[in-house]
């Protein structure tokens, strides 16, 4: 899990997951209980927040661990 914050919004993004991504307006919503994420009327601030991720990601050089869990082992005891 990654994320990205702002003064007034915040997105969370799952390497593995992408359809868990989270998106919320603090201002309007500071406890986090509406993730709009998919919400139309978000999508300029979506990509605003994507865009700053991809840069930060990019900016530091993350990657993915290799001893994450991956979907690959689901379903295999123990991860063999």
């Amino acid at each position: 899990m990654t994320a990205v914050r702002t003064a007034g919004a915040k997105l969370i993004r799952y390497t593995d997951h992408p359809e868990w991504s989270e998106l919320f307006d603090l201002k309007a919503d500071p406890y986090e209980t509406k993730n709009l994420y998919g919400e139309p009327a978000a999508a300029a601030l979506r990509q605003q927040l994507e865009a700053e991720h991809a840069r930060l990601w990019r900016e530091v050089g993350y990657r993915v661990p290799d001893y994450t869990d991956r979907p690959e082992w689901w379903g295999k005891a123990g991860g063999a």
